[in-house]
Order: C-alpha cells, then structure tokens, then sequence
C-alpha cells in the first residue's frame, strides 16, 4: 500500500531531525524513502552549512549510495569513515574529511524496508553512545508513525469498502424489492430500512417500531399461523434458528393486499434465550400472483386432458428423460406414482402391429425431425383395448439441432365405435334409400304406363256427359242440366289432377320427353292470359304483361311453357285478393336466356313455408281465410318441367306483401337435358 504521510507528521520528523542534529553535534540528519532505485528525502535537519539539506538532489543521490547499503542489514548500524579527497567522490568538500556516517534501516508496516535514518558527520567517540541511542529511538518513533498513518489508511480504505457494499447491498435491496428488518425481544422494537417500509407503505413519520404495527398490517386469515411458526422458532420449539414463512399477506395502510416472503435468523445469549432476530422481507406479490395463475392453467389444462381423454410427454434426449402428464398415466390406466416408461418398456401396452408403426414414427422424427400423427391400438394395465391418435414433433435448439421430442395422446375409441355405428347405419340408409328410389321408380313407370288406360275412360265419360248436357238424346229440365253440369266439372278437374300426377310420373320415370319448336313467347302469353282473363274478372284484379323482347320467337316444348305459364298466373290469381294486381314481364338475359318474372300483391309466403313450396302435395295455407282448392301439384310440376328445359325458378316473397316468381329459360333448349 503507498502511504500518505499527512504533513503533520512530516513536520514532526523535520522538528526531531533538529533537535537530534543538534544535541550529537551531527552535520545532517536525514529520513530517506526508497522505492526501487529512486531516493525521496522526507526530512532533513536544518544544519547550517549541510550538503544534504533537503532539495540538493545531487548530493543526495550520491548518499543514496550508502542508503542502499545500510538497508541490506536490518536492525544493525553501519559506520563509513570517510577517504582522502582525492578518493573521496561522494564528499568533495575538505572540511567533511574524515567524518563518519550513521544508518538506521527503517521497516514499513508490511515488513519490508520503508528506508533509512542518515546521520552525518557523526564523531567517531559518539557512535556507541548517546548518538547511536537516539538515532534508534528516532527510527522507532518514525516505525510507530508509519504503522498509525497504515492503520488509518486500511481504516479509510475499509471504511469506503463498506460504504459501496452498503450501498450495492441497498440498491440490491431495493431493486429486488428486499426490506431488511431487525427486532430486539428485549426492548419489543423494530428496526427496519426504506425498503421495508416502502414494501409496507409506510414512511418514517407514520412508522411505529413497536411490534404491534407488524402484527396490525398482517392479513387477518394468514395472522394465526404466520404469529404460531415464528412463536415455534424464537422459543426454540423449531430444529432451527433459521426459518423462512410461506407466502403471506400483508394490507397497507392504503388498503393494498401484497405478498410477502419473510425469511429471518434468530440470536441468542449463552442460556439460549432469543435477543435479538434478524431477517429480510420481499415483495412477491408479482410473482406469487403469476404462480397462482400458472397453477390455474395447469389445473385447467389437467381438466382439459380428463374431458378431452388426452394426455402429454417431452423426451430429451440429451438426458433419456421423459416427463408425462396427468393425462398420460390415466389412458394407459398407470398409478400417478410409478416413473415413466420408455417406449421400448411399453411394447406390451400397444398390439403387435401398432407399436411397429408407433416406433418407426418416432425414429423417423428423432433422426429426421418429421412429425408424426398416427392411429393406434393401445391397451391399458387391466388389459382392455383402447384407440388412440398418437401426434409428436421434434424439439431443436439455437443452431436446429434435435434436442428432444415433444408430443400429445387421446383416446378415440367412443369415436371410433360412434364411426362404426355410423357407418352402418348409412350402409342401412343406403339401402332402403335404393329400395325407396327402386319402389318410386316402379310407381312411377307405373303410372307412366297407365296413362292410356285412366284417362280413356275418363274421356269417355266427358264425352257422354257433354252429349247429354248439349240435349241431343232430348230435351232436360233444369236439374237435370245442373247435374251434368256438376258431372262435367268434377271430370275434368279429375281429368287434369291425373294429368298433372301422370306428368310428374313420366318426368321421374325419366319417360317425358321435350318436343322443341319454334314459335312466338309474345302470342303464347296472350293465349295464357285470354284463358284467365275470366277469373281476372271475376276478383276485379288489375292484369299487365310486358314483352321486353327484340326477337320474342324462341326454341323450347311450346305446350310445356304453356303449362309453366298457366301454372305461375294461376296461381298468383288464386292467392292475390279482390282489387289486387298481378304482373307478367319478360325480358332478355343475355344473348342465349330469357327471364319470365310474374309478380302479385296477394298474401305472401311465410319464411318458413320456402323450403316447402315446391313439393309435391303441399298447398300453403297462411290463414283459415286462404285454404283454396287445389292439388299441391302445381309448383312441383312447374319446377320439373322448368329443370327439364334447362332453366331455373326461385321464388322471394314477403309475408303479407305479395310474391315474385322467376323463370329463367334458354332461348333454344337442347335436345337432351339431364332430369332430376
């Protein structure tokens, strides 16, 4: 350590550098410092006339030649007489012949040789007396300095030492949130530092060192044990004077709840009674409340693993370890306690087949790093077969190295059966549906083929009837012609219901054909609308059509058009009531379609009857003031007979408000077009 030596001992050495000049009647007095080759005087007597006066550098270096040479011996002085002028080079001047020089070494405190007292010009009679004496005595005195202006120094040095840990102690302290508190049982004080006050949120002014305001701000459900395992420790009740608390709760003057953890060290006296107690307490509120929730979310995810029938696992393979979840141990029916196996282990636990497939996944993806999801039959410890989904990755370090695997587990056998109940109970569905289609289909060819023979007859009972009712067998009378008049109606509303059933049955039978021809849209609309003029009439309803069409002659099945057409305006008299409107547009779309729209102010279609409309035998009815006649067969046979052109019908409505139907038709129908 390099010494600085304060000026006031400096002063002291000069002051005693005289006195001892003087009282042997020495030329000079010297205290030299030696460090490696250099010389550093510092003090010297004040001798009249002295050569070596402190400042004349020159001749000091050349006494540094004796210096350097008495400090070889330690404890013992060393006496130079001095040589004729002409050999003596270290001291030219003739009045200093033949006087002789005194050295004293001085030792520092770490017991290396600090330097030398230099007594000049000492008579040779005074070496083993007075001179010889005091000098010692001075170079003790001087050791004694030394070593204080060393003490005080290490003091300085130790002292600042501990400041800095105080300080990096405190700023730890605090920025760990660590209070440090100390409590004396005699006195029942406290003694805590600003962290632990702020962690309460207290200050100087509003903190009491009695140990009540500790007890005060604990939580009142955690206050019985947190007071019963420090009660356990201080009366020695513990196998230990060291004790750390669990979490607990503190409330803040301001109404806060924290967490803190306490951890503190009991002293005692030589019967063992406690004194003082010493601790720290941190804030972990952060912490703790993120540990809560992490154990939430392993709780959940627990849960999730018992509902959802899966099951995690992490090998590394740096360390052969493999870590299971919950999930794990209950699929494979294991107790929670019993470590986990590896697969090799588990060859038993799948079927022969399951666990080649299994294993050779798994090497894939520890060599390659190919993920795997596979379906295997695994089986439990009291022996029952389980499906499961087998699903793993590789885990890669910084550098994408294979550090591990990674991988999850469920249980799908309730699925697999349910797959299996499904797919018979389609393999069933299947086949009645093809006995369904098979019986509609031979009902259908059925009815195809009886068209000649219900409606010969049928005709022929219209003819009689018409015979009779035109009079030319005889005269009637009035009843008699209201009864054929009935007769007549109910034939030919039987006529055209067998009609409308023999239609469908053919287009199902795939056995109606479509005959195109040429002819004019504009003139087939007319002729429509000249049959329902009367039952326009009748319900006084305003009647428009609109041809929007540059060339109105198109390629379709004219009487099946005539059918759509007399269907749609039909039936938007029927539903539209008296005073109402019914509209017919036609216009183009595009160069090869055409858009046939026929709209009416009647009663609308409720929503829920859409998916209903154009099923064969429904008739909507939206109130007991509306069940009009009719077959239901209407709509389903305009549709088929639309699809069967090629073309398309939707329908938007709004309940109470009126209907639109749309048609859209190819302007030339292709000779053969798929039915449903």
């Amino acid at each position: 350590m390099q010494l600085d030596i304060p000026d006031t001992i400096l002063a002291k050495w000069q002051d005693a550098s005289d006195d001892i000049a003087r009282a042997i009647d020495a030329s000079a007095v010297q205290i030299v410092h030696m460090v490696e080759k250099n010389i550093h005087v510092l003090a010297a007597s004040r001798t009249v006339g002295n050569p070596y006066r402190t400042g004349d550098k020159e001749r000091l270096l050349r006494s540094g030649l004796y210096a350097e040479t008495v400090v070889k011996v330690r404890g013992q002085s060393l006496i130079f007489s001095a040589m004729n002028n002409d050999r003596n080079k270290f001291n030219p001047d003739p009045k200093w012949n033949g006087i002789s020089y005194l050295g004293f070494p001085i030792q520092g405190p770490d017991k290396k040789n600090f330097g030398i007292v230099c007594v000049w010009g000492c008579k040779e009679d005074d070496l083993l007396g007075t001179a010889k004496l005091l000098v010692k005595q001075f170079r003790d005195a001087i050791e004694n300095h030394l070593e204080l202006v060393h003490m005080q120094a290490q003091h300085m040095q130790d002292k600042t030492h501990s400041e800095i840990l105080i300080q990096r102690l405190q700023l730890a302290a605090k920025a760990n949130r660590l209070g440090i508190w100390d409590f004396d049982f005699e006195t029942a004080r406290f003694i805590w530092d600003d962290s632990m006050l702020e962690i309460h949120g207290l200050t100087r002014e509003t903190f009491s060192e009695r140990f009540e305001t500790w007890i005060n701000l604990l939580h009142p459900e955690d206050a019985p044990w947190v007071i019963e395992d420090m009660r356990r420790v201080i009366e020695g009740i513990a196998t230990t004077d060291e004790e750390r608390l669990k979490p607990f709760r503190i409330i803040t003057p301001s109404g806060q709840v924290k967490w803190v953890v306490s951890s503190f060290h009991v002293l005692r006296d030589g019967h063992g009674k406690a004194i003082r107690a010493v601790g720290t307490t941190s804030d972990v509120t952060e912490s703790h409340l993120l540990a809560q929730k992490l154990e939430q979310s392993c709780q959940t995810l627990k849960t999730a693993e018992k509902l959802a029938r899966t099951g995690s696992w992490e090998w590394d393979i740096t360390s052969n370890k493999i870590t299971w979840s919950d999930g794990m141990y209950n699929l494979f029916g294991l107790a929670l306690a019993l470590p986990v196996p590896s697969l090799n282990d588990r060859r038993h636990t799948f079927t022969e087949e399951s666990f080649a497939r299994l294993a050779a996944c798994v090497n894939e993806c520890k060599l390659a790093g190919t993920p795997y999801t596979v379906e295997v039959e695994a089986i439990r410890s009291e022996g029952t077969h389980f499906f499961m989904i087998a699903h793993g990755e590789a885990a890669r370090d910084a550098d994408g190295n294979i550090i591990g695997l990674f991988g999850t587990v469920q249980d799908i056998t309730e699925l697999k059966v349910l797959q299996r109940h499904l797919v018979d109970k389609n393999t069933a569905l299947e086949a009645e549906t093809a006995r369904a289609q098979e019986a509609n289909r031979l009902k259908s060819e059925f009815l195809a083929n009886m068209s000649h023979e219900l409606r010969t007859p049928l005709n022929g009972i219209i003819g009689f009837a018409e015979f009779l009712y035109d009079q030319r067998p005889g005269p009637l009378n009035e009843m008699q012609q209201d009864f054929l008049q009935d007769v007549l109606k109910s034939a030919r509303h039987l006529l055209k219901l067998i009609s409308t059933l023999l239609d469908l049955a053919k287009i199902e039978a795939g056995r109606m054909d479509i005959v195109p021809e040429s002819f004019s849209l504009r003139e087939t609309v007319q002729e429509v609308s000249d049959v329902l003029i009367p039952l326009v009439k009748d319900k006084k309803l305003s009647y428009s059509t609109l041809i929007e069409l540059s060339d109105d002659f198109v390629t379709l099945d004219l009487q099946k058009i005539k059918q759509v057409l007399y269907n749609l305006l039909s039936n938007a008299i029927k539903f539209t009531n008296n005073g109402g409107w019914v509209k017919l547009h036609v216009c183009a779309r595009g160069e090869e379609q055409l858009e046939i729209a026929v709209q009416d102010s009647g009663i609308g279609i409720k929503p829920e009857d859409f998916q209903r409309l154009f099923g064969e035998f429904q008739q909507l009815a939206s109130s007991s003031e509306h069940r009009l006649q009719g077959t239901g067969l209407g709509l389903a046979l305009t549709k088929k007979l639309v699809m069967l052109h090629g073309g398309t019908i939707d329908v938007a409505s709004d309940f109470g408000m009126g209907t639109k139907f749309t048609v859209v038709l190819p302007r030339v129908v292709q000779t053969e077009i798929p039915h449903e």
